[in-house]
């Protein structure tokens, strides 16, 4: 069995976990029993049940599938990150740390505890200057590459990508 896990996080506190088995192509959810005890919890989604009881078949998947962008970001995700836009648990690992929405999906390494696996992200105030900068050059480097490592990587695996000179500027 090759099940492949992810925490799931709200603002720091522990959720549960997502599973896939990969190779019978099903997920699933288990919550912390720490979430469930909490007087301010709350389900994922209506058919993620906060009981307990084992969600509807697919349901899982469906959850996470709608945490994916959407067309081009979509496109330029799966591109930047060598992965088929088909691999919603591929996908979800990569762009879950810091989806839209107030959970994140992180991966989970050993016996590490969560703060040693997960430090917090880094995040940095964006003047008006760099984001009209970067609005000019959406052409040549997608919104969802925004950070210069993240654009790094993307000019790095997509050696036959022409970028201008305004776009190697850093970010």
């Amino acid at each position: 069995m090759a099940e492949h896990l992810l925490l799931v996080t709200a603002h720091d506190e522990v959720v549960g976990e997502v599973g896939f088995e990969s190779h019978q192509d099903v997920y699933s959810f288990k919550y912390d029993a720490a979430w469930q005890q909490r007087d301010d919890a709350f389900p994922l989604s209506p058919h993620i049940p906060l009981s307990g009881e084992a969600p509807a078949a697919g349901a899982v998947q469906r959850f996470l599938q709608n945490l994916l962008p959407e067309g081009r970001a979509l496109d330029v995700a799966s591109i930047v990150n060598q992965i088929s836009k088909d691999n919603i648990f591929g996908l979800v690992s990569i762009l879950g740390k810091e989806p839209v929405g107030g959970l994140s999906f992180l991966p989970i390494v050993g016996l590490h505890s969560f703060a040693e696996q997960n430090p917090p992200p880094i995040r940095r105030l964006i003047s008006d200057g760099e984001l009209s900068q970067r609005i000019r050059a959406r052409e040549q480097i997608p919104f969802p590459v925004w950070t210069r490592r993240f654009a790094c990587r993307w000019r790095a695996t997509r050696t036959s990508c022409r970028c201008s000179s305004r776009a190697r500027t850093p970010l």
